[in-house]
């Protein structure tokens, strides 16, 4: 399959990509790992906020600790999650996480552009590995796409203030494609019209 491949290609060539767009892609993972954790989904937000410390995606982390990524908060998540510690326990340990993303974010820099643009090139293969024939196929994927949204929002705010408002708005409505979030429904979004709409949103940004 076409997009697996891309996906392939995106994973070997991860410890050369610059730097501020591999902080991105392993924060739309985290992004998308909190998001299911504030809807009470654990298990399936784990494999997602462990994505920082995860030996698989280990090319991802080139030159980020140098930067101050906290390994020692991610292991302390996933020991957390492991020993299903309460949610008072867990949530502290999962904000000074996402702090610490933030902050590599400020420190990265980055064009806000090129970043939303590559977030919204990986939504579009992410979500159409995700939902086949009408039906989610690939929870995971699908909800990767989800943190990938998030994380452009995220990065809309650092846009020229002529596309700021307008490209806030486009990707805030393009949230409402995953039904219920992140959480898999039944009745998807076509990827024909995540495409349409990320399209749009690149026409947009682009002028």
């Amino acid at each position: 399959m076409e997009l697996s491949h891309q996906k392939s290609e995106l994973a070997n060539d991860m410890s050369t990509l610059e730097l501020p767009l591999r902080l991105a892609f392993m924060s739309g993972h985290v992004q998308a790992g909190l998001a299911l954790y504030k809807l009470g989904e654990m298990e399936m937000a784990a494999p997602h906020l462990l994505h920082p410390i995860s030996e698989m995606h280990k090319a991802e982390r080139v030159g980020l600790q140098e930067l101050g990524l906290d390994v020692v908060s991610f292991v302390a998540v996933s020991a957390a999650l492991e020993a299903r510690r309460a949610s008072f326990e867990i949530e502290p340990l999962l904000n000074l996480a996402d702090s610490n993303l933030q902050m590599l974010a400020d420190r990265a820099g980055g064009d806000p552009l090129k970043i939303i643009m590559f977030l919204l090139e990986l939504i579009i293969q992410e979500y159409s590995i995700a939902v086949n024939d009408g039906k989610i196929t690939d929870v995971g994927e699908y909800q990767d796409a989800f943190g990938f949204h998030l994380v452009a929002l995220m990065h809309a705010k650092h846009l020229p203030a002529t596309i700021r408002s307008g490209a806030e708005k486009s990707l805030s409505n393009l949230g409402d494609l995953w039904m219920d979030g992140p959480k898999p429904v039944d009745n998807p979004s076509s990827p024909e019209l995540m495409v349409a709409s990320i399209n749009s949103i690149k026409d947009l940004l682009d002028q």
